[in-house]
């Protein structure tokens, strides 16, 4: 199966580096053990999980051998008894010595492995059981039985390799990392110690020995940036082409929520492929937009004061509780307080990251997080004359920015604006001149320029009175309603972005509707964030 049988047109980001976030990798026994293929995987999850969810969750060691022990039985005797002796002397007991106390390994070759090849793995790799899996096989075990994390692939794609790299940039862009099976030499492994990109051999050395590593970035230079033992290293275009010889994508449950991938993704082409390919049907599970928001709802105390609330924009972002405070700072800069959850918060830092942004910057637009990164969409005196996006990355602690002009005016007034999966969103209530909620949307991939505009008009009603509305990471619209529902609840719609919003869900939470509570209770629920 082709990733192309499943791919929409995509316009393509110059040079994503999904791997710049992280500062450290874990080597998990790959500088001892031929386990490269299931690291990959380790390192695969936690790419998915960070970028994805709300918490990161990066596989062990102990699950990176459970896997690997799985897929090669004779790596570890407890799995195959059969094939060790120390388990079954019986199978040879004319090399124990406890059997046979007259054998004597220094007088006799045909004990000592290194005068005796046929004893010798390192000299008859027939004998040693550490020779790695095959990648496919690892793949077709994960969407069958799932890995030790206990989460099951839902699809795997093979991705052509070309001469200009077309498709693995367009399978970074939609599903944010590759797998990729490659030839290195000692060539290479001097070039990852030198820290210097992989070039393809100068001249004719040792045979080549199979690698699996994950590619997680495409940099200006051309060169795929990749994660291998323990660290990040660059394959040269050159390399890339010459040495790779099998890359495949694979869609995760956490996909689902991302608002690229669904966009970038045509899932009934995709299952058509996957059956041709597996026999088997593509099961998707529900995405998070199909939730039922029944649960009880959880009450969890965060270190933000409600005063110091009150002096800037409470957000949630992947889990995590900002507080982007805009008035009595105390240095004239905007500053962030980031306190991790949702099960418990928890201060990333003691004190606040001052920013870049000077504080009566407030005045003139919106701040908003995505993913991690702080955005300040300038809405009012704009020396350009249209709307304007900053942007300050989290890994450089807002203190650089980038600038986009847009292609929309500053005249333009909507009623919220905000950025997801780096998107630029208008959202405008329905009245008398518009008969529903109505979206625009400018690519982040595309500089926000004209051609990257689209619009929508959604099956949220004219009329409805809504308390909170916002843009999730998969692209579909959350809208809170507490007044006059028909539940009595406070309830959630969902439009999804797949379905151009045409659809309306909608769900009753825990949560009793204001005029149902307390006067005091009704004042403090004043902030609902989807």
């Amino acid at each position: 199966m082709s990733i192309q049988a499943g791919v929409e047109p995509l316009v393509l980001p110059p040079a994503p580096d999904y791997l710049a976030p992280f500062k450290k990798w874990k080597k998990l026994g790959n500088d001892r053990y031929g386990d490269c293929v299931p690291v990959t995987w380790a390192n695969m999850r936690r790419l998915v999980t960070s970028k994805l969810t709300s918490c990161e969750a990066y596989p062990s060691m102990h699950q990176v051998m459970e896997l690997y022990n799985i897929l090669n039985p004779s790596l570890n005797p407890s799995l195959n008894p059969s094939l060790n002796p120390s388990l079954n002397p019986s199978l040879n007991p004319s090399l124990n010595p406890s059997l046979n106390p007259s054998l004597n390994p220094s007088l006799n070759p045909s004990l000592n492995p290194s005068l005796n090849p046929s004893l010798n793995p390192s000299l008859n790799p027939s004998l040693n059981p550490d020779q790695g899996v095959a990648i496919q096989s690892l793949l077709e075990h994960l969407v069958r039985n799932g890995g030790p994390d206990g989460v099951r692939a839902i699809a795997f794609a093979k991705v052509k390799i070309t001469d200009n790299l077309e498709e693995i940039r367009m399978a970074l862009a939609i599903f944010g990392s590759v797998w990729v099976g490659l030839k290195v030499n000692k060539q290479n492994r001097d070039e990852f110690d030198y820290r210097q990109p992989w070039t393809p051999p100068i001249k004719k050395q040792e045979t080549p020995e199979g690698h699996s590593v994950l590619v997680g970035g495409y940099l200006d230079n051309s060169n795929l940036k990749i994660v291998t033992w323990g660290d990040t290293a660059q394959l040269t275009k050159a390399f890339a082409v010459s040495r790779m010889y099998e890359a495949w994508v694979v869609i995760w449950p956490e996909h689902l929520g991302s608002r690229r991938f669904m966009k970038g993704v045509n899932l009934n082409r995709l299952g058509s492929e996957f059956k041709t390919l597996t026999a088997s049907s593509l099961a998707l599970p529900e995405t998070a937009s199909q939730a039922a928001y029944s649960t009880p709802s959880v009450l969890a105390i965060t270190p933000i004061s409600k005063e110091n609330a009150l002096k800037g924009t409470l957000l949630v972002d992947n889990g995590d509780l900002y507080l982007i405070r805009t008035t009595e700072t105390g240095n004239d800069f905007v500053e962030i307080t980031r306190a991790f959850g949702p099960a418990y918060y928890e201060l990333e830092y003691e004190k606040p990251t001052v920013t870049v942004f000077k504080s009566k910057l407030a005045d003139q637009g919106v701040f908003t997080i995505d993913n991690d990164d702080l955005y300040f969409i300038k809405t009012k005196g704009t020396s350009s004359g249209f709307i304007e996006v900053y942007f300050a990355p989290h890994e450089q602690f807002f203190k650089v920015i980038e600038r986009y002009v847009t292609a929309f005016k500053d005249s333009m007034t909507a009623d919220r604006y905000t950025v997801s999966g780096g998107d630029l969103y208008l959202i405008f209530k329905g009245n008398q001149h518009r008969e529903s909620l109505q979206i625009y949307c400018a690519r982040g991939n595309a500089n926000y320029l004209a051609g990257s505009i689209t619009y929508q008009s959604t099956a949220v009603p004219s009329g409805t009175a809504l308390d909170s509305m916002n843009i999730g990471s998969n692209g579909d619209l959350y809208v809170v309603t507490s007044a006059g529902t028909e539940s009595k609840r406070v309830e959630v719609w969902v439009a999804q972005a797949r379905d151009n919003y045409a659809s309306l869900s909608r769900y009753a939470t825990d949560f009793e509707a204001p005029q149902q509570v307390s006067a005091a209770q009704a004042t403090a629920a004043t902030t609902w964030i989807v």
